[in-house]
């Protein structure tokens, strides 16, 4: 389910203009982060290392990829 739903935040991520001024990491990071308190999951200290960001540093990311219409 969190792989599916990360694939479908980055797919609408794609179709905004307004997303191109991030990296690809940054917004893949912010998939899977979004996704995982969708499904109320916790972002681990695994996805931490693996990904390279921070919970902080995804908050605003995550905010902008779920207000997306």
């Amino acid at each position: 389910q969190l792989e599916m739903m990360a694939f479908f935040l980055l797919e609408l991520c794609m179709t905004e203009y307004c997303m191109v001024r991030y990296c690809p990491s940054h917004l893949a990071a912010a998939a899977v982060y979004t996704a995982a308190l969708t499904l109320h999951r916790n972002w681990t200290p695994a996805l931490q290392h693996h990904s390279g960001y921070t919970e902080m540093q995804l908050r605003s990311l995550s905010c902008s990829v779920y207000d997306f219409p």
